[in-house]
């Protein structure tokens, strides 16, 4: 005992005055880290995604407004005083094809359609990348909580009652976390 302390340093096995509830608070804290782990991992795939599919939308579009391009280029040169039939012909044939549906899909509303899906797509993911990054905050919260309940929780006496109530209340804020992004997460499976 130092400096005529007649109690026990805290943590020594069960000298704090309540050994389990410490115990139990690390390993809250230690499943909820490792929760925290895997939510911080899916919002970064779902961020990941909505990138993709959001690269993949502007480059669909892009190509389509190229497309409509070529194909006012077509008709404008179609609509030339002077130009011989054929010429008018293999033009205004020209800017009929960019513009049909085609097998490929790559005419022009064909790609309007897939880019303003791909579009809603990466909005998609973008929410589910938010929800995720609720339920970590919900997560960190708690882990705070429960660190202050251990850290002001015990004394030589045993376990005060705010901590007991800060602990409980973390538990119900990660658990709120959780909630939401296992809804986060089966609203992207559906969607």
């Amino acid at each position: 005992m130092a400096n005529g302390d007649t109690q026990p340093p805290f943590g020594a096995d069960g000298a704090d005055g309540g050994g389990g509830f410490v115990r139990q608070l690390g390993l809250r804290i230690a499943v909820f880290a490792a929760l925290l782990g895997v939510l911080h991992i899916a919002g970064a795939g779902a961020r990941r995604e909505s990138l993709i599919t959001g690269t993949q939308a502007t480059d669909v579009l892009a190509t389509m407004q190229g497309r409509m391009t070529r194909e006012a280029v077509f008709r404008t040169a179609s609509s030339v005083p002077g130009i011989d039939s054929d010429t008018r012909a293999a033009d205004l044939g020209a800017a009929t094809r960019l513009g049909q549906d085609n097998p490929s899909g790559s005419g022009i509303a064909q790609m309007a359609a897939r880019g303003a899906g791909l579009r809603h797509e990466s909005s998609a993911w973008d929410g589910a990348a938010e929800g995720f990054d609720l339920g970590e905050s919900a997560l960190q919260l708690a882990i705070m909580l429960l660190a202050v309940a251990l850290v002001t929780g015990t004394s030589g006496s045993g376990v005060s009652g705010t901590s007991g109530r800060m602990a409980k209340a973390a538990s119900y804020l990660a658990g709120a976390g959780v909630a939401l992004a296992l809804l986060t997460a089966l609203v992207a499976a559906l969607a």
